[in-house]
C-alpha cells in the first residue's frame, strides 16, 4: 500500500509537489512515546539518506525538547559558525499572526537537508535515548561519525557539546560563548550555595531529561534524591551516566525504572520522603498540591503554565534560566507558607 502511494496515487494527487509517505513502525504493548520517538527520527533518515559529495554540515539531532532549545542550539551553532541539518526544526512552529493573513508553520529542514544527512562531517545526537538509533544507522551506513550526548543541560554538559563541536569541526571556540558561559556562571553563583544548596529534589520525566536534570541539580549542590525514568527500558539502569551519578552522589539515591507518578506520591505518602523541589512535566502538579511540595514545571508536556515551551533549559542560557526558575519557585513557596529566611542558607 505505502509503494502504492509513493509511486502512483500521490503523484497524480500532487503533481506540483514532492510528497512521501513514510511507514515507521512505533510500539505498541512494549516501548513507549520515547521509543517510539527514537524509532520514527531513525526510520525518517533510513527512507531519505543518501550518499553524496562529503559535506561540512553536522547532523544535529535534538531529541525531544522545547522550541526554545532548538533556538537555543541553533544560535550556539552560529556563534561557532557551524552549519547543521536540524533533526528537527520545530523552532518555525511559534508562527506569528501576520497583518497580511495566516501564516503556515514549516520547518526549516528540508527533504534535500534529510538526504544529505548522509554526506555531513558528523552527527551529534543530544539525547540518547530520542535520537541515538539515527546517529548510529548514519554512523554504521554511510561512516559518518556520531557523538551520542551527553543532553547539554547545565554548564558541564553544555561545554561537552560545544567542544564535541570544535573537535568535530576544527572550528574554534568563541570569545561569545565564552562571555554567554560566564553570565550563566555569574547567574548560577549568586544562587547555588546560599539558595540552593542540600535541598531535596524529586525529579520525573523522559530519561535523558531526568539523567541531565540530575546531573546539573548535584552541580548546584542539591540533592536529587530521587530519580523515576518512566518506561520499560531495562538498559537504563545500566547507562553509564546513571552509574556516575551513582558515584558522586555524597547523599542516598534512589532510582526507579518503568515508574510512574504513584512511585512517587508512595514515598512521599506512606515512606516518609522528604522534598524542597520537584522536577517534572505538569501531570505531577496534584502530588505538589496535595503534599505542599513546590514544583517546576520542565520537560513535556507543560499545560498549566504559559509559554514555558519559548525558554530553553538546554545551553548557558538555558543553564542560567533553571536555576533562576528552581530559586524563584523555592522564593515564591516560602513567601506563600509564611516561612522566613530560615529556610535558605543565609543566616
Amino acid at each position: 500500500m505505502v509503494r502504492k502511494l509513493n509511486e502512483g496515487l500521490l503523484k497524480e494527487k500532487y503533481p506540483d509537489r514532492e510528497v512521501h509517505f513514510i511507514p515507521i513502525h512505533t510500539p505498541s504493548f512494549v516501548g513507549s512515546m520515547i521509543s517510539g520517538y527514537d524509532v520514527a527520527v531513525r526510520d525518517f533518515v533510513s527512507y531519505f539518506a543518501r550518499k553524496g559529495e562529503p559535506r561540512e554540515k553536522i547532523n544535529l539531532i535534538t531529541g525531544w525538547v522545547n522550541p526554545g532549545d532548538v533556538s537555543a542550539l541553533k544560535h550556539l551553532f552560529k556563534e561557532m559558525d557551524i552549519e547543521a541539518n536540524v533533526l528537527f526544526e520545530i523552532e518555525r512552529f511559534d508562527s506569528p499572526l501576520m497583518p497580511s493573513g495566516n501564516y503556515v508553520s514549516h520547518g526549516d529542514t528540508t527533504v534535500e537537508d534529510l538526504r544529505d544527512t548522509a554526506n555531513a562531517k558528523g552527527t551529534i545526537a543530544l539525547n540518547r535515548y530520542e535520537g541515538g538509533k539515527a546517529a548510529e544507522f548514519l554512523e554504521q551506513e554511510f561512516a559518518v561519525p556520531a557523538v551520542i550526548g551527553p543532553s547539554p543541560i547545565g554548564i558541564r554538559n553544555t561545554d561537552t557539546l560545544v567542544k564535541h563541536l570544535s573537535d568535530m569541526t576544527g572550528k574554534p571556540i568563541p570569545q561569545s560563548l565564552v562571555r554567554e558561559r560566564g553570565i550563566a556562571l555569574d547567574a548560577i553563583t549568586d544562587l547555588t550555595h546560599m539558595f540552593l544548596a542540600d535541598k531535596r529534589v524529586a525529579i520525573y520525566g523522559d530519561p535523558d531529561l531526568v539523567i541531565g536534570l540530575a546531573e546539573f541539580c548535584m552541580d548546584l549542590e542539591m540533592k536529587p534524591v530521587l530519580l523515576l525514568l518512566g518506561d520499560d527500558n531495562t538498559g537504563y539502569i545500566k547507562d553509564p551516566r546513571v552509574q556516575a551519578l551513582r558515584d558522586h552522589a555524597w547523599f542516598d539515591m534512589e532510582i526507579v525504572t518503568n515508574a510512574d507518578l504513584w512511585d512517587l506520591e508512595d514515598r512521599l505518602k506512606n515512606r516518609g520522603l522528604e522534598l524542597d523541589l520537584i522536577l517534572g512535566y505538569s501531570k505531577g502538579r496534584f502530588i505538589s498540591i496535595d503534599y505542599g511540595v513546590p514544583m517546576v514545571r520542565v520537560g513535556f508536556p507543560v499545560y498549566d503554565r504559559a509559554g514555558m515551551y519559548r525558554h530553553p533549559v538546554m545551553g548557558y542560557t538555558g543553564a542560567a534560566f533553571l536555576a533562576e526558575s528552581i530559586a524563584n519557585v523555592i522564593f515564591t513557596d516560602m513567601e506563600y507558607k509564611k516561612n522566613k529566611e530560615w529556610v535558605l542558607n543565609v543566616w
